[in-house]
C-alpha cells in the first residue's frame, strides 16, 4: 500500500472547479500521466495533476491559468486540453525551461463547457494554480509571417522606428527569429 495517495492525479480524479480562485494543490505520489507539448526539462521524471474547469454559462470566457511551485528549483508547466488527456486537444501550453511560475490560455471557452489543466511539476511539491475567466477575447492577428502588424516609420523618413506595443501573451514560438521574405 502507498504511503500516501495522490490527488487529482488523473483525469477521473480532476479539481472540478466552476469559479475563479487560486488553488492549493500538490504533485507529492501523483505520477506522470499525460503528454502535453509543453513540459518541463526531463518529462519522464515528472508528476502531473488535473483540473476539471466548466467555465459559466452565458458568454464566452478566457481560461487564464498560472502555476507557481513552492520549491525554488522546481519547474511547472501548464497544458490546457478539450478532451483531458488528449494532446491533440490542446488549447493553450505554458513553460519557461528553469522557472517555477508557468502561464496558459485558452481562448474564448464556450459558456458550459469544460477545459482540463494538466499541471506537471518536475519534482513533487506543493503547487498554487490561480484560475481566472475573463470576458472571452480573439488571438492575436499578428501570430504568423503571412499577418504581421505593420509598423510604420517615422513620418520624418529618417529610418526610425517610433515606440510600439505588441503583445506577447499566449504568443506561439512557431517561427524563427525573423520571418522570411
Amino acid at each position: 500500500q502507498p504511503c500516501s495517495t495522490p490527488a487529482n492525479d488523473a483525469c477521473s480524479t480532476a479539481l472540478p472547479v466552476t469559479a475563479p480562485g487560486t488553488f492549493l494543490l500538490s504533485t507529492v505520489a501523483a505520477k506522470k500521466d499525460y503528454a502535453t507539448s509543453c513540459s518541463v526539462t526531463n518529462p519522464s521524471a515528472a508528476r502531473d495533476i488535473v483540473l476539471a474547469i466548466t467555465v459559466p454559462a452565458g458568454g464566452a470566457r478566457d481560461v487564464v491559468l498560472r502555476a507557481v511551485t513552492s520549491a525554488p528549483v522546481n519547474e511547472v508547466a501548464i497544458a490546457i486540453q478539450s478532451a483531458c488527456g488528449d494532446a491533440g486537444s490542446e488549447r493553450g501550453c505554458g513553460h519557461v525551461g528553469g522557472v517555477t511560475d508557468a502561464r496558459a490560455i485558452a481562448r474564448s471557452v464556450a459558456g458550459g463547457s469544460t477545459v482540463y489543466a494538466v499541471v506537471t511539476t518536475q519534482t513533487e511539491s506543493a503547487v498554487d494554480v490561480t484560475v481566472e475567466m475573463p470576458p472571452g477575447t480573439p488571438p492575436p492577428g499578428n501570430e504568423t509571417c503571412a499577418a504581421p502588424e505593420v509598423i510604420a516609420k517615422d513620418p520624418a523618413g529618417d529610418d526610425v522606428f517610433p515606440p510600439f506595443t505588441g503583445r506577447l501573451i499566449d504568443a506561439r514560438v512557431d517561427v524563427p527569429s525573423a520571418c522570411a521574405a
